[in-house]
């Protein structure tokens, strides 16, 4: 893997990471197009640390005072809605496996379009979430484990048809990226496969990478979210999706 390839990967992985659109899916679209490959087992675990990283630079203070108080209800609420997605993802492993495959993709984009545009067309009342809305964002994020299906989207929106606040919805759903991304490594790393052979300057590149465009991506959802809605992401998820359909 040459070190342009390093940075584009990450590019991808750190900004749709956090973004609605949906990284794996994007990582599958442009694998696909341009016949880019992954770096094996040891490139995504790098990946995935960067993106890991870069939530705990952005939400350090509020990191910090969860680490000093354990027991408080809001790492209650994290490790709940952690717990529903791995349950959720191992219980319909094989439905979902087969979900990773490139024709899916384009009803992917669509649906998470759709998703994108729920909460401003069901319009649900403010301040209705709490546990409710934990346990969907825990169901959202076991879905959205498929390629195509946006994490942050899906999390997002399900916060706010449950009652929640946008920014509070946002905020969680970032906070719940800790725990999963640390799950989906430990996966990784259990699960073997192959580990490539990708050099240590490409490695710290694609880190590097993923880690400063992860940052900028938290921050500007932070800052979008506040002024607009979702669905301008969703726009751009229907014209994606309905370009594959017709290529």
């Amino acid at each position: 893997m040459v070190w342009w390839t390093a940075v584009f990967l990450g590019l991808v992985q750190g900004i749709a990471e956090f973004l609605p659109v949906s990284s794996s899916g994007h990582l599958m679209l442009f694998e696909r197009w341009f016949g880019i490959a992954g770096g094996g087992l040891l490139f995504n675990i790098i990946l995935h640390i960067a993106t890991l990283f870069a939530v705990c630079a952005v939400y350090y203070k509020k990191i910090w005072l969860l680490i000093r108080r354990p027991f408080c209800k809001y790492n209650a609420m994290l490790l709940t809605a952690t717990a529903i997605t791995c349950a959720f993802v191992l219980l319909f492993k094989d439905i979902i496996d087969r979900a990773f495959d490139y024709r899916f993709l384009p009803f992917a984009f669509i649906t998470t379009a759709a998703v994108l545009l729920l909460p401003a067309v069901i319009k649900p009342k403010a301040g209705s979430g709490g546990w409710r809305s934990v346990i969907a964002m825990g169901l959202a994020q076991g879905l959205a484990v498929v390629p195509g299906f946006s994490r942050s989207g899906f999390t997002i929106a399900a916060g706010q048809l449950c009652g929640t606040e946008k920014t509070e919805s946002a905020d969680f759903s970032f906070l719940m990226s800790v725990p999963i991304i640390a799950a989906s490594l430990l996966y990784e790393i259990m699960s073997g496969g192959q580990v490539g052979s990708v050099g240590v300057g490409v490695i710290i590149i694609a880190f590097i990478s993923a880690f400063v465009s992860g940052i900028i991506a938290v921050k500007f959802m932070l800052s979008v979210i506040r002024k607009v809605d979702l669905r301008w992401f969703a726009v751009y998820l229907l014209a994606l999706g309905a370009a594959l359909l017709f290529i």
